[in-house]
């Protein structure tokens, strides 16, 4: 692919890189280096998540899993449970910890926000799940 510059008043195109000088990624966007604290982030975040575990008690949920799931910078922390507001499936919320140039997001509230959600009556319906799981 060339990559080319138009000028939006007359139309005229001026060629920049020939095809093939550049190597563009799955957003076109550079991925920064992978941060050394990586790890250690997405580990606080789960430790942080799991010590606030008392929370979705207020919603009566069972077998409440908290786990990370792909690598950088793809890492999400994964959340399931179930409530008797939704039987027969497992609410599923899955939040990026990195950005799509590899950045740390910042502070992350899976569970309070599926709480407000739960607390809110703003769930989709159970016929929105998929392979068991109600994504929210």
């Amino acid at each position: 692919m060339d990559v080319i510059a138009l000028d939006a008043s007359d139309g005229s195109r001026t060629d920049l890189l020939p095809a093939g000088s550049l190597d563009v990624g799955e957003h076109c966007r550079p991925l920064q280096p992978r941060p050394l604290e990586a790890d250690s982030y997405a580990r606080q975040v789960l430790q942080e998540v799991r010590e606030r575990a008392d929370q979705l008690q207020r919603l009566d949920a069972r077998d409440v899993e908290h786990r990370l799931v792909g690598d950088w910078p793809g890492t999400r922390l994964e959340l399931t449970l179930t409530v008797p507001e939704r039987p027969g499936v497992r609410l599923r919320r899955r939040v990026p910890l990195f950005d799509e140039l590899g950045r740390v997001l910042g502070p992350q509230y899976a569970d309070a926000h599926l709480v407000d959600q739960c607390e809110a009556q703003v769930l989709p319906p159970v016929d929105q799940a998929r392979d068991g799981f109600l994504d929210v």
